[in-house]
């Protein structure tokens, strides 16, 4: 039979275990039940973490391309306004 270990987590803010709890009680589980199902999950899921990872990287850099073409746009839009006087 496999030994099951403990695992602590020190230092976590209390705002991280206030929702940790209020997660846990929507769940209708405990706060210890719903640390064990995400830690899990977080390491029998690394692909779904890294693609998550990934698609955070890409939102992050088209936002800055929509910002560089906004201020070009902008840019333009003066140029045409103070062209037209």
């Amino acid at each position: 039979m496999e030994k099951e270990l403990e695992v602590r987590i020190r230092k976590l803010g209390n705002d991280v275990i206030y929702k940790l709890d209020q997660n846990a009680k929507v769940k209708g589980i405990s706060r210890e039940e719903l640390c064990r199902r995400i830690l899990t999950s977080y390491v029998l899921s690394p692909s779904i973490f890294e693609t998550e990872e990934r698609y955070a990287g890409l939102i992050e850099s088209y936002t800055e391309s929509i910002r560089n073409v906004s201020d070009k746009l902008e840019e333009l839009t003066y140029v045409i306004e103070r062209g037209q006087r």
